[in-house]
């Protein structure tokens, strides 16, 4: 088929994103529920039909998620798509991007102090990480077998962060 597929995590989600042929496209999270979704204006017969793509999230500043999705064309065209607009296309005349890895931006704590965090900086809020994941894991687990009205009051809440 001449359509492209793709998948990414970031803040935690799961992501996966579809660009049609007539790059209309769609980003779920990895149960379903619609992130995104529209049509921007890219033409197969000009671009070619997508090839590769992949989503990029981001938290909306009313809360909830929203996403743009970076597609690469047969024709090598390299564009990021954010709802039913392009916010900007690289013909690639002479080279061709064949796996775009794109980078968060550093967090505001450390992007004040310096614009390129260090190792160690990035290593640290990458441990941060990992025990805030195992710590919401584990109440997750408890939840499960033990609800209390608090867990319940709590999980009402972060789904509500989470969905918007």
């Amino acid at each position: 088929t001449n359509c492209a597929l793709g998948a990414a995590e970031q803040h935690g989600r799961v992501a996966w994103a579809r660009v049609d042929h007539d790059y209309s496209y769609q980003v779920r999270e990895l149960d379903g529920a619609l992130i995104s979704e529209d049509k921007a204006p890219l033409s197969s017969a000009i671009h070619g039909p997508p090839s590769h793509c992949t989503p990029q999230l981001f938290e909306l500043k009313k809360g909830g998620a929203g996403a743009r999705v970076f597609v690469v064309s047969r024709a090598h065209t390299l564009a990021s798509l954010q709802g039913d607009n392009v916010a900007w296309s690289r013909d690639e005349a002479l080279a061709n991007a064949q796996n775009p890895v794109f980078v968060d931006a550093a967090p505001k704590k450390i992007s004040k102090r310096s614009k390129i965090p260090t190792f160690s900086q990035r290593l640290a809020l990458q441990v941060e990480a990992c025990l805030t994941f195992a710590d919401g894991l584990i109440d997750s687990v408890k939840d499960v077998f033990q609800p209390t009205a608090s867990s319940k009051a709590l999980k009402k809440k972060r789904n509500a962060v989470r969905y918007g």
